[in-house]
């Protein structure tokens, strides 16, 4: 895994994680879903979501996320509109309980 950090315009540090594949025949790019414009490539992220669902419905994909430490989740973007809802839910009262400060 390569890591590059990224600066934003505003000054903000991201990582790019990357995964080089040797003689890889295309990529996928993720942005965790909250960095693109809603709707506008609506075909691409419906074809995208059900081509990927059944990627990692298989044994050998499943295995190798699981050695990169993580572990699959398809769905709809609907269930991911409800993931994300739940962690900003989650993190709010972790923010709050802890006192801390919004800046």
């Amino acid at each position: 895994m390569n890591i590059t950090p990224l600066t934003t315009h505003d000054g903000l540090t991201l990582q790019l994680r990357e995964w080089p594949v040797p003689d890889a025949r295309g990529a996928v790019v993720i942005v965790h879903g909250l960095g693109e414009h809603v709707g506008r490539h609506a075909h691409v992220a419906a074809r995208l979501n059900a081509e990927l669902n059944a990627l990692i419905a298989e044994p050998a994909v499943v295995e190798r996320i699981h050695t990169l430490g993580s572990e699959p989740r398809g769905g709809t973007p609907d269930d991911f509109k409800a993931l994300i809802a739940r962690d900003i839910a989650r993190w709010t009262k972790v923010i709050a309980d802890a006192g801390i400060e919004r800046i």
